[in-house]
């Protein structure tokens, strides 16, 4: 009778062996790449995670900084172990129709001049605002350098997501 050899364990096994008595293996392909549960698994997973970033790309984003109101109201800088901490209080305004959520600011210091002399990035992430809403927020930066002068602040909307 002819005989093959195992594509797993390379041992010769009877050509109309379905199963190799070795290592187990299914000789039929269909078998050996769809049937095992672990390259189900995989396939799942693989599905799973290729629905997570459909949703996610899904995701509106608003950058029209358009869409909200921000004044700022104050500021505080304090000295720190790790250099000045600068904190800059706003009122945010939702003046567009969609609710949005988890918010990404940028603020500028702005010399009494109108020079840009530092900016940073913050997010407020749980925050949420209905149409006409509007709530105070906090935004915050530890600066090594600091110049001892006074600064105008400016914070301009980078970012909100209309989706939870």
């Amino acid at each position: 009778m002819p005989a093959k050899e195992c594509p797993k364990c390379l041992e010769e096994i009877k050509n109309k062996a379905s199963i190799c008595p070795h290592c187990r293996t299914p000789q039929n392909w269909f078998e050996r790449y769809f049937v095992k549960p672990n390259f189900i698994g995989s396939i799942l997973l693989a599905l799973l995670v290729l629905f997570i970033y459909l949703d996610s790309e899904s995701d509106s984003n608003i950058y029209d900084p358009q869409s909200v109101e921000i004044s700022v109201l104050s500021h505080s800088i304090l000295d720190t172990i790790k250099g000045k901490k600068i904190t800059v209080f706003a009122k945010v305004k939702n003046v567009s129709a969609n609710t949005l959520h988890h918010f990404y600011f940028d603020v500028e210091m702005l010399s009494k001049s109108g020079e840009l002399k530092e900016a940073f990035s913050d997010s407020v992430y749980g925050l949420s605002l209905r149409p006409n809403q509007e709530k105070t927020i906090e935004l915050s930066r530890s600066m090594v350098s600091y110049e001892e002068n006074e600064y105008d602040f400016s914070v301009l909307l980078s970012r909100a997501n209309t989706k939870l």
